[in-house]
Formats: C-alpha cells, sequence, structure tokens
C-alpha cells in the first residue's frame, strides 16, 4: 500500500550518448524522449472537426496521429508573423518559417497560411492567446465568419459586420470594445478556417 504523501515514480523513456565501445561517454546530458514530443489539438471553425495530432520537435516535418501513434500524411502552412485578438499589432507578411498539419484536416494548402494568436479578445471563439490559426485568403465570407483584417500596415482576429461604408471588429470577450474602422481603411487578409491548440494534455 502507497503511503499517504509518497510520490509515485513515472517511468520514462530515456536514452544516452555512447561511445565506440558501447560505453556511456561523460559529461554528457541523459535525454528525455518525452521532451521532444508537443501535442496538438486541430478545431475546425466552420466544420468543427477536431483531429488530435503530435509532432515530433526536432522534426519539424513528422506528424504523428495521436490515434494510432503513427506518421501520417502532411501539408506545408507557411507560419506568419503573431496576429493580434486584443488590440491591432503590427503585421509581418513575411514567411518566417512553416508549420506540418495533418492531411487528413486539411486537403489542400492552397491559399492558406498560419498565424499566431497573441490575446484573449477571441476566447469566447474558442481562440486563446498562443493558439495558431489556420487562414484561407479569399472573400467568401458571412457574418459568422472571422477574419484576418489589416488596418493602417496592423493586423487583428475578429469576428464583423458591415454598416454602410463602416467596418466593425468584433471581439468575443465582453473585456474588449467592437473596433470601428472605414472600409476603404480595412483590408480583410482571409477568414479563419481552424485552430490549432497546442500544449494539449
Amino acid at each position: 500500500m502507497k503511503k499517504k504523501g509518497s510520490k509515485t515514480k513515472q517511468e520514462q523513456l530515456t536514452f544516452e550518448v555512447l561511445n565506440k565501445k558501447q560505453k556511456i561517454k561523460k559529461n554528457t546530458q541523459n535525454y528525455n524522449v518525452y521532451d521532444c514530443i508537443e501535442k496538438y489539438k486541430y478545431v475546425g471553425i466552420e466544420n468543427y472537426k477536431e483531429y488530435l495530432f503530435e509532432k515530433d520537435t526536432s522534426l519539424n516535418k513528422c506528424v504523428i496521429s495521436s490515434l494510432t501513434g503513427e506518421e501520417v500524411d502532411s501539408l506545408k502552412l507557411p507560419l506568419l508573423s503573431e496576429i493580434s485578438a486584443g488590440l491591432p499589432i503590427y503585421m509581418n507578411e513575411e514567411y518566417e518559417e512553416y508549420f506540418y498539419i495533418p492531411h487528413d484536416v486539411i486537403r489542400s494548402n492552397k491559399d492558406l497560411f498560419m498565424l499566431k494568436v497573441k490575446g484573449d479578445s477571441m476566447i469566447d471563439a474558442g481562440i486563446d492567446d498562443g493558439d495558431y490559426v489556420v487562414i484561407k485568403k479569399d472573400n467568401n465570407l458571412n457574418k459568422r465568419s472571422i477574419v484576418a483584417v489589416e488596418v493602417d500596415g496592423h493586423a487583428t482576429l475578429k469576428k464583423f459586420e458591415v454598416q454602410g461604408n463602416k467596418l466593425i471588429l468584433l471581439p468575443e470577450n465582453i473585456n474588449y470594445e467592437p473596433i470601428v474602422v472605414s472600409a476603404d481603411e480595412a483590408r480583410i487578409i482571409g477568414r479563419a478556417i481552424g485552430v490549432v491548440k497546442c500544449n494539449v494534455k
């Protein structure tokens, strides 16, 4: 029987660096393999489809199904700089890196890219600080669409409404006020079609 207050030791898979004689090298780190694995969840904004997957951080291209534990086909999406889910922030449209996502959830990467979310103005829509959003570059929008909008070189992620020549950018957090801009001042970059949650337990 486990004593009260005692700790259960969790088994972990580790590996060590060996020399040519199969002896452990001195002054080398004992690595925890689990430290290389990150868990993610994709949530479709329009179809509500969910998909759990894992990535080996040492091999960015390696995408693993959480269901089968096997590597799956993936698509490469350009990852831009952060987008604000709060007050607008400056956006750099240069591709800094790429994010690999399971092919099972996104069939084509045409006109798609990803942005990292900064801020909490969209939390009631299930979009949290640190999430990644998948953006499709098109103008097929409706009142329920969540869009990435650029205003004076700054970008923000919001729901939107059109009132005359005004664009109303609506947060999904009662602590934030809507942003009202002239339609001439704003450029809709695209609509959000999915969210990637990081560090899923």
